[in-house]
Formats: C-alpha cells, structure tokens, sequence
C-alpha cells in the first residue's frame, strides 16, 4: 500500500520541496528528471544490517477517569537515513478517547495520509524528504482522555519504514508498545493547561504542476505548510468563484485552461487561517485570438492609413 500511494505523491512532495529551497516558480515539469538528479545526490544508506525502533511514550502512566494524558510517537533510526513512515496503531477505545492529534512539531512534514482514528485504530503515513537520522524524532502527540478504570495498551498493529537510499527499501523495524493504568477519580479533576494559537499556519507557495505520469497529464497542485502552535486540520481549495472544498495535495485541478483564479486555504486546529492565491492565466486560445485580434486592428489601420496618405501618381 504505502508503494503504491508513494509513487504518485512522493515524487510531487520531492519536487515542492526541492522548489522551496531555490524559491522558483515552475508550472511545467518532468519530475521523473528532478528524482534522477536528487536520487544521485542522496545519501546512500549503508549495507550494514540495522533495526529501526518506533517507540510510545506516556510521562505518567497512571491517570484517573476524566483526564486527559498525552503520548508521544517517536523513532530512533539507530544511526540510519530514513525517510518514509506507515503505521497502524491499536488503542484500547473501550478505556479512553481520542480527543487530539497533534503533528505540528513532527519530523514527519509532507503527509501522504495524515494521522486519523477510527474507532480502535490510528493511521498515519508521511515522508521526510532528505531523510532523518535520530535517536528520538517526534512522529506525533496523541491526547486522551480516559473514560473508565482499567487496565490498557498501546501497540503497532502494523508499521514500516523506508531507508533514504533513492529506492524505497524497506527497513527492519524493532515496533514497541505501552501500558497504562486508568484509576476511578476520587474528587475534582486537575484542568488540563490549555494553550492559546491565535497565530494562522505558517506561509506557503503552492505550485502548479504538469506530468505525463500523474493525473494523466493533467495541471494538478501541490502545496504543504505548517502551524507550530496546533498543528495542520486541512487545507481547501476554491478555482475561481466555486465555492471552497477539502482538499489533499497533490490536488487535480477542475479547470485546466488556468484562467481562474485558485484559493488555497490552509486550517489549523484552532480554525486560523492562511489564504493564498494563485492569479488567473489567460489560456493558450485565448493569448492565440488576442495576438489574431491585435494583428487584425493593426493591418486594418495600416490599410486605411495608406489609403488616406497614398500619394497619386503624375
């Protein structure tokens, strides 16, 4: 699964990030040249044989009923590059609640699937371009609240790493787990220190995109940004004065002439905002029938000038 969803987006998510660094914008472009170039430059990983760890961390791990605890998701590569992370995670949903995803300070900035729950699992699945090599690289913060007294635990339903080698090989990953303990409150719960983002999603330059491989050659966007404070909710995508839609880059546009304007929004977890706009293009007919049209008015005022001052013969 996690091959087949990179070999569409990996390539794009490369490609916006190598574009940030040289701060260009480009509309056309033959990403498989890009990957060839950045794939000769990489690191290579080295052939020794290495284990990966993904490891769970909860600071206090007896809590009471009706508080929130947070856990974190961390990797240790034990001194590999690696660069792409799958996960499915399983928690005990019959002893807590999923009330936060936090992702804001991940190492973990280009998302193919942002981390999600449903019912009794969390999912998730990114890449790091350039690689990352640590001991203890955030993945994300998990907050719960526990409902009910009990016993519980933590664990990898299924997890994979890729090496930063330019091949997608696949890493041996050593996965862990956790337990916690839920206590009956006795009393009034201590409130849980709420921090204030009034700050909108950092800036970013979306980039129109086109190539044979992907969405059938169709103009497509891509775009990544980040709010240190709560993290990314999801961005929306308006083209011209339809109204604004959920969006995932990459993001196959509906218009392929370009001649509407294209509203990027980016949303935080506290509902701040950072909108971006990418100008209307007039499309290749209609530069063709201004240029027939511009021709037209100038040889039909060149005739009727040479008309007008065409002297007679004697």
């Amino acid at each position: 699964m996690m091959e087949k969803l990179i070999s569409q987006t990996f390539q794009s998510w490369l490609f916006i990030g190598l574009v940030n660094l040289q701060k260009i914008m480009i509309k056309n472009i033959n990403i498989k040249s890009f990957l060839i170039i950045l794939f000769a430059c990489a690191v290579t990983c080295p052939s020794t044989v290495f284990s990966a760890q993904v490891l769970f961390d909860i600071r206090d791990k007896d809590v009471h009923t009706n508080e929130l605890f947070e856990m974190g998701i961390f990797l240790n590569t034990k001194q590999a590059d690696l660069n792409a992370i799958e996960a499915e995670i399983t928690f005990p949903s019959d002893l807590v609640e999923i009330k936060k995803i936090n992702t804001s300070s991940s190492i973990v900035n280009l998302w193919i699937e942002q981390p999600k729950h449903i019912n009794n699992k969390i999912t998730l699945s990114g890449i790091m371009p350039g690689g990352y090599n640590g001991e203890q690289g955030l993945i994300g913060t998990v907050t719960f609240l526990a409902k009910k007294d009990g016993m519980g635990s933590v664990f990898f339903n299924k997890i994979k790493v890729l090496q930063n080698d330019g091949k997608g090989t696949a890493a041996i990953v050593t996965p862990s787990s956790v337990s916690f303990n839920v206590k009956k409150l006795i009393g009034t719960p201590a409130p849980l220190e709420v921090i204030q983002d009034r700050e909108p999603p950092e800036d970013f330059t979306p980039y129109l995109v086109q190539d044979q491989d992907i969405f059938e050659g169709k103009w497509f966007l891509v775009f990544t940004t980040q709010d240190k404070s709560s993290g990314i909710k999801h961005y929306e995508v308006k083209e011209g004065k339809n109204p604004f839609v959920i969006a995932t880059s990459p993001y196959l546009l509906e218009n392929q002439d370009l001649h509407k304007n294209i509203t990027i929004k980016a949303v935080d977890e506290n509902g701040n905002e950072r909108v971006v706009i990418i100008p209307a293009e007039e499309s290749v007919n209609m530069r063709t029938l201004s240029i027939i049209g511009i021709l037209t008015v100038v040889f039909v005022l060149y005739r009727i000038l040479w008309k007008k001052y065409k002297k007679p013969i004697i």
